[in-house]
């Protein structure tokens, strides 16, 4: 039984590893995204780190053609981001692992995965979805995506019945930062709302930077610029949550995998 499930977690490992930051212009287009989040145990990244890059290595040697987006948030959270169609897209994605499973062998990939297993306290699966209509980009993008390194996540755990009232107030910040039409300065985000596996309701915005200091810097000169507008919208944001939570972390290309075009 330990095995069976061991490999089974493992098929998710490969098929999931965050985001966006994204091949990542291909992953935003996406309607859905399974996501795993792996918390490791005290000690125990580097052993966690170098079984990862292990089936990374051996994804390229077969030829994976799913991507695999991973981030670190506040070490030792990891997350797993691996782009599907909304609902229909489950089934390829689990097809798919058994597909590289068999190609890969069992045996092998049994003793990758409990290299893994023995590095994490625990993991955790869930479905979320993009949305576009809650989510901002600059019409001209300051900078190329693969140079975005530093994620920024709010999590919003909305009170129940709030729903309307959290989109309503997003969209007014949106529509703020189109009218204000900034200039040199970095602004945007991609929204996502949670499905099965998440709390619910939940809601949660990812903005991105080059580094840490190149994010926050820029954030000082939007909220100079938007002034107490954005505070005024935002605070109408938190109104509607029971728990708002921030998280800074990075994207991992090193522990990730973008099949090459053919």
């Amino acid at each position: 039984m330990k095995g069976k499930f061991l490999a089974v977690l493992l098929g998710l490992v490969f098929c999931l590893c965050v985001l966006s930051v994204l091949a990542r212009g291909e992953e935003q287009k996406a309607q859905s995204y399974v996501v795993i989040e792996f918390v490791v145990k005290p000690g125990k990244i580097a052993d966690f780190e170098a079984a990862y890059k292990e089936s990374i290595n051996e994804l390229k040697k077969q030829g994976y053609y799913l991507p695999i987006y991973v981030y670190n948030m506040e070490f030792p959270h990891y997350y797993a981001f691996y782009p599907v169609p909304l609902y229909s897209g489950i089934d390829d994605f689990f097809a798919a692992y058994a597909d590289f499973a068999k190609k890969m062998g069992m045996e092998k990939l049994q003793k990758i995965h409990e290299r893994e297993y023995a590095s994490i306290e625990y993991y955790k699966m869930f479905l979320i979805r993009y949305r576009e209509d809650l989510s901002l980009h600059p019409e001209i993008p300051k900078y190329p995506q693969e140079q975005e390194r530093f994620v920024h996540w709010g999590l919003c755990y909305i009170r129940p019945g709030k729903e309307q009232e959290f989109e309503e107030r997003f969209k007014a910040i949106k529509s703020m930062y189109k009218k204000k039409r900034l200039k040199d300065i970095d602004y945007g985000w991609d929204m996502y709302v949670g499905d099965i596996g998440t709390e619910m309701p939940f809601y949660f915005f990812s903005e991105e930077g080059k580094s840490k200091a190149h994010f926050w810097t820029q954030a000082e000169k939007r909220h100079e610029a938007v002034g107490q507008e954005l505070f005024n919208l935002f605070d109408g944001v938190l109104a509607s949550c029971r728990e708002f939570v921030f998280k800074g972390g990075q994207f991992r290309p090193d522990l990730s995998y973008i099949p090459k075009e053919k």
